[in-house]
């Protein structure tokens, strides 16, 4: 199987459970109030994001896989078609 192919795989797989991740992100959110500035909001919204990737959590482990996927198959296809 080519690189190409194997990137085209991880990054579909990747985008397909992200979804299931990002619903447990949003959960985490919204206790976040919308009067907080956007400074605020963004430090929350990275901090909360990084958290989620501490695998306490069957969903924060999907969304862990998931980013690992898409960067790894971006990596595939970038290098593929490089050469």
């Amino acid at each position: 199987m080519s690189p190409l192919m194997i990137g085209i795989i991880l990054v579909f797989l990747g985008l397909c459970l992200i979804p299931l991740g990002y619903s447990e992100l949003k959960e985490e959110l919204k206790m976040v109030k919308v009067e907080t500035s956007s400074f605020k909001r963004l430090i929350v919204y990275v901090t909360t994001f990084i958290g989620l990737l501490n695998f306490n959590s069957y969903l924060g482990w999907i969304l862990s896989i998931a980013l690992l996927f898409v960067f790894g198959g971006g990596a595939f296809i970038f290098l593929t078609i490089l050469q």
